[in-house]
């Protein structure tokens, strides 16, 4: 087997390569993460670093090579540095355990201080010339997730770090195509900031809370800041705030044509288990008040269960005029004869139908998502979608059903489930249900798929 070699930058600033098989360089660990500014700005080892490199053969590449090169490279120390799950990906299962032990340091153990480190190298190097500046720093800024939550050992001030440092650069703004804030309200600097982006085409927003009294006035645009965010797309997951907040937020931007939002209940436990606060609880008959602001912009939804009012046959689809695909949670209320005239308008193309239960431990499971009942709802639908078209004149602009079966397509699904869905004992029942099923959605004249 062919040795694989790959760049690596020391905590110097140094470029060097090492191969695959050898263990990483061992870069010098820090008790505590010390500011971004001191390190990345005002560190001396940044003046030697043109020096340290001008021997390297990397430097002489031309730019349409180095550049895939460097993305390859940055790519995981802009993880180290914004997003807290990655700090632990260069330890083992068993280096990780080993860390509680009482006879080993913590603070030498743990991932947060040898992976501020290697961003520290990768961060100095973007500042030695404006090539590499030029380079690097759309790769670093492009897609930004930020952890914000503050009790994970030495962790910095993520949230505190970028905020200042993409106002003290503004140019740094320009970069961001795609921002992740974790453990914020819709009102807290970041996620206000975020909407300043000149170029942001999407927002993710994670366990999003705001708790108690809500000032709208907080949450949305001044008069003259209406319509100004760039974001097209918006994606929320664990969303506990209520749906005018979001409704008041969603005047921000310019034109939204995505909107993604999980599961907001789980299975086996009613609102009053989840949700004692009735000013806290979602139904589609609010969703469609929530996303009136952008109704004319909005080309695609993306929608899990909202919970157990049981009124998402009668979502008002009609409300969007510009909608060509929507996703739907039809695993606790399969689609009867009211969804059609509510569903199926002139402008959706694809409709794709998720069955998956939203368990309150794992999230939404892969177990058993396309049992013999639930499969055989989506095929009804399909008959009813067809004998409704035929009716309405060629009114109706469905074209596509799909089948969510391994996949949601964001952050809300585990590794594990997809391979359990594939290879548990439900795997041969599933795959001949999914086979058949698409056939007989085919057998009625729509193009069928599943993801």
């Amino acid at each position: 087997m062919s040795k694989q070699t790959r760049l690596c930058f020391l905590p110097s600033g140094e470029l060097t390569y090492y191969n695959s098989e050898d263990p990483l360089p061992d870069y010098p660990l820090l008790n505590h993460a010390q500011l971004w500014p001191k390190l990345c700005h005002n560190d001396s080892l940044i003046l030697n670093a043109i020096k340290l490199n001008s021997q390297s053969l990397l430097l002489r590449l031309p730019d349409d090579v180095l550049r895939p090169i460097l993305q390859d490279a940055v790519r995981e120390p802009l993880e180290f540095s914004l997003e807290r799950e990655a700090y632990w990906r260069l330890y083992d299962d068993d280096i990780y355990w080993s860390s509680y032990s009482d006879d080993i340091d913590d603070s030498a153990m743990f991932g947060p201080a040898r992976g501020w480190i290697r961003y520290m190298a990768t961060y100095r190097l973007i500042w030695v010339c404006k090539r590499f500046h030029a380079l690097v720093l759309p790769f670093m800024y492009g897609n930004v997730s930020l952890d914000v939550t503050t009790h994970y050992f030495d962790c910095p001030p993520q949230e505190k770090l970028f905020r200042d440092e993409i106002l003290r650069r503004p140019l740094l703004q320009n970069y961001i195509r795609h921002l992740a804030v974790y453990n914020q309200s819709l009102q807290s600097p970041i996620v206000q900031l975020a909407c300043a982006f000149p170029h942001i085409n999407k927002l993710s927003l994670k366990r999003v809370r705001n708790e108690g009294e809500i000032d709208l006035s907080l949450i949305g645009p001044a008069k003259d800041q209406s319509r100004t965010a760039s974001f097209i797309s918006i994606q929320f997951h664990s969303l506990h705030t209520r749906p005018e907040a979001v409704k008041r937020f969603l005047e921000w931007p310019k034109e939204l044509h995505e909107f993604i939002v999980n599961d907001m209940t789980y299975t086996g436990y009613s609102w009053a288990e989840t949700e004692p606060d009735p000013s806290y609880r979602w139904n589609y008959r609010l969703l469609v008040d929530v996303l009136s602001p952008q109704k004319d912009h909005l080309r695609f939804l993306d929608l899990g269960w909202l919970g157990y009012d049981r009124d998402q046959n009668t979502f008002q689809v009609s409300a969007f005029p510009n909608l060509r695909s929507m996703a739907l949670s039809v695993a606790y209320q399969y689609p009867n004869e009211k969804a059609c005239p509510n569903w199926l308008t002139p402008s959706l193309n694809t409709l794709i139908l998720d069955l998956h239960m939203n368990d309150i431990q794992c999230g939404p499971g892969s177990h058993n998502c396309m049992h013999t009942g639930g499969a055989e709802s989506v095929v009804s639908f399909a008959r009813m979608a067809r004998e409704w078209s035929n009716k309405d004149g060629g009114a109706v602009g469905l074209r596509r059903i799909g089948i969510r079966v391994y996949s949601r397509g964001y952050d809300a699904w585990e590794e594990e489930d997809e391979w359990s869905c594939r290879h548990g004992k439900y795997d041969q029942e599933m795959w001949t249900n999914l086979v058949q099923y698409l056939k007989d959605i085919q057998g009625q004249g729509f193009e069928a798929f599943w993801l």
